[in-house]
């Protein structure tokens, strides 16, 4: 676990190298950040916020600098993602960038092109857990996500691990599925991995767990 933090904190301080006056803070979210990162399956998850938008050029920089190539990611993948202040609320990333040595790497600069229910999950998991690695409290930046807006995005991203079951692969759809059913049980997040553990000790339908968890998250809305 400490490799895991030094990591994240040579990320860190390579992002406020770069970004300099720009620079807001970097926080660990996901499993890391709830104390359910498991060495060999977890990914490390990253969220930076700098105050002004990006040129591409400091987006180019970012991405070559903090790459699994310059710096090793331990984990199986880096997912970072990357906003301005004002942006922040309404989910337009600067980055989203994925690097690591199990997977193709990721670059995107434009939010347009991305499905934003991911987003918008992350972002209010990260509003409860996030860790400061450097830089402002959380707090002062993540604001709620309106119920209504959360609720369909967990649906989007419910619907879509429903009809990608093999690309998604069975941990990360009973996990997804488990947690959103965890949250409309407990109004609270917990990790995929002790979410997929709580449906198990719960329910005996093992194979309904995508069906069930829809349709506790429709009653939300």
């Amino acid at each position: 676990m400490m490799f895991v933090h030094e990591y994240l904190c040579a990320l860190a301080e390579e992002c406020k190298c770069i970004l300099d006056q720009n620079f807001l803070g970097v926080y660990a979210v996901g499993s890391y950040s709830m104390d359910g990162y498991e060495h060999g399956k977890s990914d490390v998850d990253v969220l930076v916020v700098c105050k002004e938008k990006l040129s591409l050029p400091v987006k180019q920089t970012l991405v070559r600098n903090l790459s699994h190539d310059t710096i090793p990611c331990p984990a199986q993948k880096l997912e970072l993602v990357v906003y301005a202040r004002e942006g922040l609320s309404q989910g337009y990333f600067e980055i989203n960038f994925n690097s690591g040595s199990t997977s193709k790497e990721h670059v995107c600069f434009d939010y347009t092109l991305e499905q934003p229910h991911w987003f918008v999950i992350d972002r209010e998991i990260a509003r409860h857990h996030a860790k400061v690695i450097i830089g402002v409290d959380p707090k002062e930046l993540l604001t709620p996500v309106p119920k209504h807006t959360l609720v369909e995005a967990l649906l989007m991203c419910l619907e879509w691990h429903r009809e990608n079951r093999k690309i998604a692969g069975d941990r990360n759809y009973f996990g997804n599925a488990a947690r959103a059913l965890y949250w409309t049980r407990n109004n609270t997040w917990i990790t995929k991995s002790k979410a997929t553990k709580w449906y198990k000790e719960n329910y005996n339908d093992q194979d309904r767990v995508m069906d069930i968890a829809i349709e506790e998250v429709k009653k939300c809305l």
